[in-house]
């Protein structure tokens, strides 16, 4: 960092720094997650010769990574409302903006990149591990069977990430819980929207409805019927929740995150 970095609004450097500072933070809490995964399933394989993670479709090693990456989305800024961390997390050389970015880059780029790259490693070794206890050797992991299904994932996952920084700039308690209660206010509000939709044509009770981006029912009946909406409102219906999903909700998130940080810090230099 030099005098003509200081002088910027915004500077990439600062945000590289801010990342690596924030990358060595949450890096102790991470190896020993990484370090407990290994060694249930090394146990795993001692006694039963398949490493647990790696039978069926693998799918508890995706659980795995996008929950802990929700979890560390939901303590972003902890040390911003900490009462003994909040003073040196004022005098950071850096903007809020930056400080922001910098968040957002770890914890919903960096991280689920970084951290697949490390999980396929890990189900690797520990497949190579079971075809020396013996057995056939499970399946290795991979972020989806191709690269189109991946970055669905990871766009699922983005959105529940910004979701959650967002939360962890405005909660001072609890984020991680109060975030999560957020979100289900907002699929509570969605619910309702597209009942009133449902009702207002008139849809029979034991009728329900499907779409692409939810799936909601009448009476939990367990059973999808071919929706009485035209094709054409179906659409419609369709394009709007996914509008509102992967368009609205994450530039709200984003916004309404960095204000909450900068709102923050202007009133601790005040104080």
């Amino acid at each position: 960092m030099n005098t003509t970095t200081l002088k910027k609004r915004f500077s990439f450097e600062r945000v590289a720094l801010l990342l690596k500072n924030r990358t060595l933070d949450d890096l102790p809490s991470l190896l020993i997650g990484v370090g407990i995964l290994f060694g249930v399933n090394l146990l795993s394989i001692i006694g039963t010769g398949y490493a647990l993670f790696n039978r069926g479709n693998n799918q508890i090693w995706t659980v795995f990574l996008l929950g802990s990456g929700i979890v560390l989305s939901g303590y972003a800024f902890r040390e911003m409302h900490d009462e003994k961390a909040s003073l040196d997390w004022i005098l950071l050389p850096a903007t809020s903006l930056e400080k922001y970015v910098a968040a957002l880059v770890e914890y919903v780029v960096l991280y689920p990149f970084v951290g697949a790259l490390v999980v396929m490693g890990l189900s690797g070794l520990l497949s190579a591990l079971e075809l020396v206890a013996g057995s056939p050797g499970g399946h290795i992991w991979t972020p989806g069977p191709d690269f189109g299904s991946a970055m669905s994932t990871w766009g699922n996952y983005a959105v529940f990430s910004l979701w959650f920084v967002a939360g962890s700039a405005t909660f001072r308690r609890k984020p991680l819980l109060k975030s999560a209660g957020s979100l289900l206010v907002y699929v509570l509000v969605m619910t309702g929207f597209v009942f009133s939709i449902l009702v207002a044509h008139r849809i029979p009770r034991d009728i329900a409805f499907d779409s692409s981006a939810y799936s909601f029912m009448w009476n939990g009946a367990g059973r999808y019927m071919a929706s009485p909406l035209s094709g054409g409102a179906v659409a419609a219906l369709n394009i709007i929740l996914n509008v509102v999903l992967y368009g609205i909700v994450p530039i709200f998130c984003i916004g309404y995150g960095y204000l909450r940080v900068e709102e923050k810090e202007v009133r601790d230099e005040v104080q």
